[in-house]
């Protein structure tokens, strides 16, 4: 027989054959199967020796197989590792859910042998034939989101704690997301949200400081005190394992100062209406992003800006800080962007610089003609008198 590993998780190659109506079982030691080969020809040459001798052939016993790690297996090691270790609250609820659904999807006690290309097709076509909480098609990026991509990161995460070898073309599975298009706060619509009619006053320096600085919202509600340096004019914020600095302009500081007296650890916070749930009237607490998801959808509709999500306003950032700087770099670090392609998107404002570019060839072309054609009339008009 030909050298084999008894279970996937083996450093080392075994070897199974027959001498004199007895089977052998021996590990070889190599890792290298063609080694272990080698080890396996001299190891049969020897056992017939001894067997012909009449000497006692020593049978080894492989180890006994693992039991196949399953789905649910995976994912709580995933959970414990590395989602429960996740700075955002968001992203830890958002993930939970996602995980939650692709095990009763899955099952718990499914091998992960036997999750192939066939049976993640089936799962996202069972999410996409779902719909959202206002009764709406989900689109192709909160499939991705949701189902295939934390499948993907849990099955590569056993994949290389376990050393095991699962072939699924995930190019076949994710779907083909449309281009995002930045959509910016226009003049009016940012005197709408901000109006005292359609912001709630302690939801306000939030959302401002978001428009400001451009941050996320998992920024905006881990952001703590120890965080914000007056003296020397920044901002540590943490996002996506990183840190990175952003400036306290005075616009910033006429926010961030008076809002130190409202919790001695968290930047933002709300004021409680009604006491319940241990919370009293009146109280300041830090943001939830449920209660952050709420108050924004609220703001939005008072102040009727239709399609616009509260990461727009991060957009919006990009866009202007584009606008006037003409820099991306620029950009890139006061978003924290890894790629610099992330950033571009917001090259669009580049456009304007086309526009009174060709505007300008335009003119001067135009200008151009015009004088020779002036010229041209002049020759002519003295030609007709000389003739």
């Amino acid at each position: 027989m030909a050298v084999r590993k008894p279970r996937p998780t083996s450093k080392t190659w075994w070897t199974k054959f027959r001498v004199g109506g007895r089977a052998v079982e021996i590990d070889t030691s190599e890792a290298d199967k063609r080694a272990a080969q080698r080890v396996e020809d001299q190891l049969k040459a020897e056992m017939k020796v001894a067997h012909k001798a009449g000497k006692r052939v020593v049978i080894a016993e492989a180890p006994a197989a693992a039991p196949a790690l399953t789905f649910g297996a995976a994912v709580s090691e995933y959970i414990e590792r590395v989602v429960s270790l996740h700075e955002s609250q968001m992203h830890r609820c958002n993930t939970g859910w996602s995980l939650e659904w692709l095990v009763r999807e899955i099952g718990a006690e499914s091998p992960l042998f036997q999750i192939d290309n066939r049976l993640v097709s089936d799962v996202v076509a069972r999410r996409r034939g779902e719909r959202g909480r206002h009764g709406q098609l989900l689109s192709k990026t909160t499939i991705n989101r949701s189902v295939t991509e934390p499948l993907r990161k849990v099955l590569r995460h056993a994949a290389r704690l376990n050393e095991l070898s699962l072939k699924i073309d995930w190019n076949l599975h994710l779907l083909d997301e449309p281009e995002e298009i930045v959509r910016e706060l226009q003049t009016g619509e940012e005197e709408r949200l901000f109006a005292a009619d359609a912001m709630r006053a302690d939801y306000k320096p939030a959302l401002r400081i978001a428009l400001l600085l451009g941050l996320r919202a998992g920024e905006i509600l881990r952001m703590t005190w120890a965080d914000v340096d007056f003296g020397n004019r920044r901002i540590k914020v943490y996002a996506k394992r990183k840190t990175r600095f952003v400036p306290i302009i005075p616009e910033v500081r006429e926010v961030l100062f008076p809002l130190q007296a409202h919790h001695p650890h968290f930047v933002f916070t709300y004021e409680a209406k009604r006491s319940r749930d241990g919370r009293k009237r009146g109280e300041r607490l830090p943001l939830t992003v449920s209660g952050f998801n709420t108050a924004w959808r609220r703001i939005r509709a008072k102040a009727g800006i239709e399609n616009f999500r509260r990461h727009d306003l991060r957009h919006t950032t990009g866009t202007r800080v584009m606008r006037q700087s003409r820099n991306p770099k620029t950009v890139q670090r006061l978003l924290g962007h890894n790629q610099i392609e992330t950033t571009m998107r917001y090259a669009h404002v580049y456009d304007e610089d086309v526009f009174e570019a060709v505007a300008a060839a335009a003119a001067q072309n135009g200008e151009r003609n015009g004088g020779r054609a002036g010229g041209e009339r002049e020759e002519t008009q003295a030609a007709q008198g000389l003739g």
